[in-house]
């Protein structure tokens, strides 16, 4: 039978687990510091999806060094850590959360991986898309803007709430699959190391890196004409009206002009970026989760001190 300083204890000690606070800063760290280290291969692959006048990933990097220096390789990358930040906080927050209360914490079959997937990254994506439309507005038309806000204040002011939302459908539509197919990868591949690669270890970060480079190579090749699609309705002509009507017309206009190739538009140079983002996001989410765990046992063991002091029979 348990003693009274025991039955303490057990009552008292926290669960292994981490609080909402940090596993939204977990999410956060990951999609900041990934996206921040390849910001670089984003700003060249988006100015290769806009424009029209077609040209090697080459000219366009020689063009962005002529024109900005090497600022210009991380133009709108605060804009986009302020998207990507709360993005990837929320995802893989919400992920973890239909995980839990509907998978019951159980280990995920590959539809539940990937319905899961397609939920939390839908949820993470129409609450933060404004940002997205902000700095894709910023770092095309680096000019007319002086910041973010005089970028979202503008765009309310003459084209309405609405132009926030530019281009959301196909963005929705395109992330349904894209998320889907990432954590239905990475889950699965994660399972095949833990169970028959490595059975019984942790995953090392270089395996991490793995698993999840291979993971976004899998679902961005299939999503990826929904991006350069989502990122052509962004566009406004020379009298500030969009140049798309709709993403039909868009689609069926880019394919008549420009054939497939214009839909996958810079698809090298984004495989090239998305396998070091997606490597180096589900591994810092991964370390990032493993410290929060370090600091919390560390906390949680000084509580059991203290509590061992406080019930300790003296001794006489």
């Amino acid at each position: 039978m348990a003693q009274p300083a025991e039955q303490i204890l057990i009552a008292t000690s926290p669960k292994p687990s981490l609080s909402p606070v940090e596993r939204l800063s977990v999410g956060f760290i990951a999609g900041t510091l990934s996206r921040t280290l390849t910001s670089p291969l984003d700003v060249v692959k988006m100015l290769m999806q806009v424009s029209s006048r077609g040209g090697s990933a080459k000219d366009t990097i020689a063009q962005l060094w002529k024109e900005q220096g090497i600022a210009g390789f991380w133009r709108g990358n605060w804009a986009a850590c302020i998207r990507l930040g709360p993005q990837s906080a929320i995802k893989f927050y919400a992920y973890e959360e239909l995980e839990k209360r509907i998978g019951k914490g159980k280990p995920l079959v590959g539809i539940q991986r990937t319905v899961f997937g397609s939920l939390s990254g839908v949820i993470s994506q129409v609450l933060t898309y404004p940002l997205d439309v902000i700095r894709t507005r910023i770092t095309v038309y680096s000019g007319k803007y002086t910041g973010i806000f005089n970028c979202a204040f503008t765009m309310l002011k003459e084209e309405g709430f609405t132009s926030l939302f530019a281009g959301i459908v196909p963005t929705v539509m395109g992330v349904i699959p894209y998320e889907g197919a990432q954590f239905y990868a990475y889950g699965g591949l994660k399972q095949l190391y833990t169970t028959k690669i490595a059975p019984g270890k942790p995953i090392s970060p270089w395996a991490n890196c793995l698993i999840g480079a291979a993971a976004g190579m899998f679902s961005q090749t299939f999503s990826y004409p929904f991006d350069v699609i989502r990122k052509r309705m962004m566009l406004k002509d020379e009298k500030g009206k969009p140049i798309y009507s709709g993403m039909m017309q868009a689609f069926s206009t880019v394919y008549a002009k420009e054939g497939v190739a214009g839909l996958y538009r810079g698809v090298g140079l984004n495989l090239i970026k998305v396998v070091p983002f997606a490597a180096l996001q589900f591994t810092i989410l991964e370390e990032t989760r493993r410290a929060f765990f370090k600091v919390r046992a560390a906390i949680d063991q000084k509580k059991v001190e203290e509590i061992k002091g406080k019930v300790a029979p003296k001794k006489k």
